[in-house]
């Protein structure tokens, strides 16, 4: 829900339009019921969208396209490596994958696919909340997954294709998706896409630190008080207090866009 309410700000605040899109690669994760909730929350929150894209679940067999191009220039190759084999490479964070499948010429079929990256594969670039940003992607996790050995797609993939065909000019997210922005500048440079302005707002966390969502046990957003729900992320975002003060949700959303501009130069300038 944050990242909902900050990236309609961010739009309504530029003139821009507020897209929904239905990420639902995960087979496993996402069902049919989850984007009918999504639905009914954001309506409940008042963040109404201006369209709605095809979700990735209808964009299966463009992804997989893509991929067939990719094997064909060695842009991508087949994986055979299981947890086992990868668990020397695990640091504190995520696995930074050296490349032991590259150049073996495995099947596609399967198998994981990679993404093989190119030299240098460090990017940089600049977050609108956060500032200049420099990201070596060969030390933070190399050669990245893009189709599982399940067949699945991965998010790095799924929503770099997205935002290439869909024409997606700016990107809003939490903090937490911070680490992946590096890698997905390198798959849109590889699809031949601009990329995305990229803003990465902080997150709410629990008493332990940790970040609120369902991998953490936390609750989705209240639907029987959506003015308190949107009063705690505001708060969380950094809006400042005379916009949670509001009575009503849809002047709570009038106020918001109003500061949103203001808190973002405020909240750069103390980053």
């Amino acid at each position: 829900m944050l990242a909902a309410l900050a990236s309609w700000l961010d739009a309504r605040a530029q003139g821009g339009q507020w897209l929904l899109r239905i990420e639902d690669v995960d087979s496993e994760r996402c069902k049919p019921e989850h984007a009918a909730t999504i639905r009914a929350q954001l309506q409940a929150l008042g963040l109404a969208w201006d369209a709605e894209l095809p979700a990735q679940s209808q964009r299966l067999d463009r992804y997989a396209e893509q991929l067939e191009s990719w094997l064909s220039s060695d842009r991508v190759y087949a994986c055979r490596c299981n947890r086992r084999v990868l668990a020397p490479y695990r640091g504190a964070g995520e696995t930074c994958y050296p490349g032991l499948c590259r150049g073996l010429g495995l099947p596609a079929t399967g198998h994981a696919l990679r993404f093989a990256l190119p030299r240098p594969a460090r990017r940089d670039f600049v977050d609108r909340l956060l500032g200049p940003q420099s990201q070596d992607v060969a030390t933070q996790c190399g050669d990245f997954v893009l189709r599982r050995r399940t067949g699945d797609y991965s998010y790095q993939y799924a929503v770099c294709m997205d935002d290439a065909e869909q024409g997606i000019t700016d990107v809003v997210r939490g903090q937490d998706l911070l680490p992946s922005t590096g890698r997905q500048l390198l798959l849109l440079e590889a699809l031949g896409a601009p990329p995305p302005r990229y803003l990465h707002h902080p997150l709410i966390h629990d008493a332990d630190g940790r970040k609120l969502s369902k991998a953490t046990g936390a609750d989705a957003a209240e639907l029987t008080d959506p003015l308190a729900s949107l009063r705690q992320a505001a708060q969380a975002l950094g809006l400042p207090p005379q916009v949670g003060a509001q009575h009503s949700v849809a002047a709570l959303l009038e106020a918001g866009v109003r500061a949103w501009p203001d808190c973002l130069q405020a909240a750069s300038r103390k980053g």
